[in-house]
């Protein structure tokens, strides 16, 4: 039996929404039922082969993901793999003035003979890349300096452990817009990324323990015609995070001493000016995975500078910050060691493979054609040509247990028309949609949940009914579906993705970001293990013959 993992939340969101999809589930069958009971009409079923084959991925698009990975992990099926993280950085404000003084002010100190006119000698005293994890506070405090308690999500493996972390300067400059095309679309990067020629200055290198709390912050100044001690108070808090603290030298002349220069008054600007950042992980153990939500981060400089009092006609010593947003345009870059031997002859081996292994990131990808044989190719022709109509069509792939990591087997696949290059249009049609209050619950008739019925192996089932339809109303010979492992079931966006032949196609964007994979029975299977052979069901109503 699969071990599948237990969260006690996602177990509630199930409960509430029985009530719900068991009434959906009741609707959808019912209509068999009237078809069954009309005495004009025949309902029958047939079983037919399909083919599948592996899609090894030499690279997949990575610069449109809504998170980003940091991994340095050994997965019991397909080996060693790290994924390192590029990322633009933007100002949080153009033309800033660091201090109380413009630039132009500062430089007429010598001249102005206003007190208040002087060189406020900005000086770096800190800088700090945060990158939150993805995180939820579950409670809230009657103490209001007490640390928020918060549930972390995405994070995999051994965190106990210290990791090494290094991020370097990013030299390359990453476009917005392609030049081969005129600059009229996006310009795509893609996971094989090589950063090794665009290093350049090291911010950070050491070893880094992860910390799931609270960051709390006692900046406040005690009042002393208080009974209260101020200073004992929480002046600021952050999300459980990444927090590094980066070079002040580095900073100091790349930012506060270009106050007034034109690289600071401009984004585009900025970014050519100073390109990226490049972060890059390493677990003593090869067991760390994480998604982190970058969208959220940033640099923090912390700086002093000499500010003149007006009422004690004295200069002083202020403190300020000034923030450098992360991600207009990042990657992913993934790396990893040659997979072991029977991954590999399964990729090689074409629709002739026995299994499909199915794995995120730069991973493999499925592509299944169901018209393996004239078949069923001769059962659309069939079914056109004498007005039947398909009630149901039901795509089924069994798991391979033994083979699979069985404490990370995927909760739900994704099926979409590999040859357009769009989702299902039973997808799309999806009655049920999108359930917030029970994600797994979403998109409940296209289906692609993992299921396990007593007696039976465990599997993922497809509705693919409209599909078919199509096919037999429309003359279609579009046949050929993808299937990915994914992270969310309400992302149905495809990416580009190059194969081991240099080939492009599209994967499914929310599996570049899923951490796990899964091992399924293919379409060459043995007399013994035909009943977990990949299969496409029809159920069908065909009137009685006279």
């Amino acid at each position: 039996m699969i071990l599948k993992k237990s969260y006690v939340k996602k177990t509630l969101l199930i409960m509430s929404g029985v009530v719900f999809f068991t009434s959906c589930e009741k609707e959808f069958t019912t209509l068999g039922a009237d078809l069954v009971e009309d005495p004009g009409f025949e309902v029958n079923k047939r079983v037919f082969e399909v083919n599948a084959e592996n899609q090894g991925l030499d690279a997949v698009r990575t610069d449109l993901m809504p998170m980003y990975e940091l991994s340095d992990y050994v997965d019991p099926v397909f080996g060693r793999s790290e994924a390192s993280y590029i990322t633009q950085l933007s100002l949080s404000q153009t033309s800033p003035s660091f201090g109380g003084l413009s630039a132009e002010d500062e430089a007429a100190a010598d001249a102005d003979e206003d007190p208040s006119t002087i060189r406020e000698n900005e000086t770096v005293t800190a800088v700090y890349l945060d990158i939150p994890f993805f995180s939820v506070a579950n409670d809230t405090l009657d103490d209001s300096n007490l640390a928020i308690p918060y549930e972390i999500d995405s994070v995999f493996g051994d965190v106990e452990s210290p990791i090494r972390i290094s991020v370097n300067e990013y030299t390359k400059y990453l476009r917005q817009n392609d030049p081969s095309t005129n600059f009229q679309s996006e310009q795509e990067y893609f996971s094989d990324e090589d950063p090794q020629a665009f290093l350049a200055d090291l911010l950070f290198d050491g070893d880094y323990t992860l910390n799931f709390e609270e960051l709390r912050f006692f900046d406040n100044e005690d009042d002393p015609d208080t009974d209260e001690d101020e200073s004992e108070n929480v002046s600021s808090r952050l999300s459980p995070r990444i927090r590094l603290e980066l070079d002040n030298d580095f900073f100091q002349r790349r930012i506060i001493d270009m106050e007034g220069q034109d690289v600071l008054k401009d984004q585009e600007l900025f970014r050519e000016y100073l390109r990226g950042i490049y972060v890059k992980i390493d677990h003593p153990s090869d067991n760390l995975k994480m998604l982190l939500n970058t969208l959220e981060g940033n640099i923090t400089i912390k700086y002093t500078y000499d500010d003149y009092n007006s009422e004690t006609e004295e200069v002083e010593v202020a403190r300020d910050s000034f923030i450098l947003n992360l991600g207009r345009k990042s990657i992913n870059v993934f790396n990893g060691d040659m997979y072991p031997g029977s991954v590999e002859d399964a990729i090689a081996a074409g629709s002739d493979a026995g299994r499909l292994y199915l794995k995120g990131q730069s991973g493999v990808s499925a592509k299944i054609d169901i018209s393996a044989g004239q078949d069923v190719e001769s059962f659309l022709a069939e079914a056109k040509a004498n007005n039947w109509l398909v009630n149901e069509a039901n795509l089924y792939f069994y798991i391979d247990e033994q083979a699979s990591d069985a404490q990370n087997i995927p909760d739900r696949l994704y099926l979409y028309d590999l040859d357009n290059q769009v989702a299902l249009p039973d997808y799309v049609q999806d009655p049920v949609g999108v359930v917030n209050t029970a994600p797994e619950l979403s998109y409940a008739f296209y289906d692609g949940r993992l299921e396990e019925e007593e007696g039976d192996d465990p599997f993922y089932r497809f509705r693919i009914t409209q599909f078919v339809r199509n096919i037999i109303n429309n003359d279609s010979t579009h046949v050929n579906l993808g299937l990915g492992v994914t992270s969310s079931i309400a992302n149905p966006a495809l990416v580009s993705a190059k194969n081991r032949q240099g080939e492009e196609l599209v994967v499914p964007q929310a599996s570049i970001g899923y951490p796990y994979g899964v091992v399924l029975y293919g379409a060459n299977v043995p007399a013994e293990e035909q009943s977990k052979r990949v299969r496409l069901e029809l159920i069908y109503t065909e009137p009685e013959q006279k």
